[in-house]
């Protein structure tokens, strides 16, 4: 009875060592990367790419890849063209009110900072802690009912965050237009369109870089 006590106790002490090594584990695992953007104070955008042929996401925005965005010219649709031109000021107004100081750089397109080594060796400017990668897959939901097929501008906003330690990770905000219409081109979407999408997707992007700031309260969100 006595070697079976004490047997059994250093089973459970072998138990307790386990549990702890795992919860370690655990606590390594989802506080890492990204605690390097929330020490970071300075921030650039420093690539944009896009699609040229639409492609076809599901209602949860499964669908479409990076390589449809960084291996095709962009869309022959002024509205996307445009989208450009946009979004970056925007994404640096973002960064600004989350505390990060801003400096234009170059953009570069069709880069991955997932497939290279030293995505930092990008940066032609001093002092700047973290690099962003903006990818965007334009592409449409299909809107299926009993007595009409059409289809909802979508978009996939993939932000890529490289420091002089390598690759950060990913945060990737999937958006719809707010209308629905029987797609004939690329050029069938309006200027509503995009701007819809648009609206929602700063909300989303000024959200998510709060939280990883530390600025409010994290909230649920996909990245990698």
């Amino acid at each position: 009875m006595l070697l079976y006590t004490k047997t059994m106790e250093k089973v459970n002490t072998i138990k307790k060592l386990l549990l702890l090594n795992l919860s370690i584990c655990l606590m390594s695992c989802t506080s890492t990367n990204w605690d390097r953007l929330e020490n970071a104070s300075s921030i650039s955008v420093i690539g944009y790419s896009d699609n040229r042929t639409l492609v076809t996401f599901d209602n949860k925005g499964n669908g479409g890849s990076i390589d449809d965005a960084i291996n095709s010219p962009i869309l022959n649709n002024k509205f996307n063209q445009s989208f450009k031109f946009v979004l970056i000021p925007v994404i640096n107004k973002i960064m600004l009110s989350s505390k990060f100081s801003v400096t234009p750089h170059p953009i570069y397109s069709s880069i991955n900072f997932e497939t290279l080594e030293d995505p930092y060796q990008l940066n032609k400017l001093t002092d700047i802690d973290i690099l962003v990668n903006v990818i965007n897959i334009f592409g449409v939901v299909n809107v299926i009912t009993k007595t009409d097929n059409s289809q909802r501008l979508a978009l996939k906003t993939i932000l890529q965050f490289a420091d002089k330690n390598g690759f950060i990770g990913s945060r990737t905000y999937f958006t719809t237009g707010s209308n629905t219409q029987q797609r004939k081109s690329t050029s069938s979407f309006s200027k509503n369109d995009y701007k819809s999408i648009e609206r929602a997707l700063i909300k989303k992007i000024k959200t998510d870089i709060n939280a990883l700031k530390g600025i409010q309260k994290k909230k649920s969100k996909k990245h990698t």
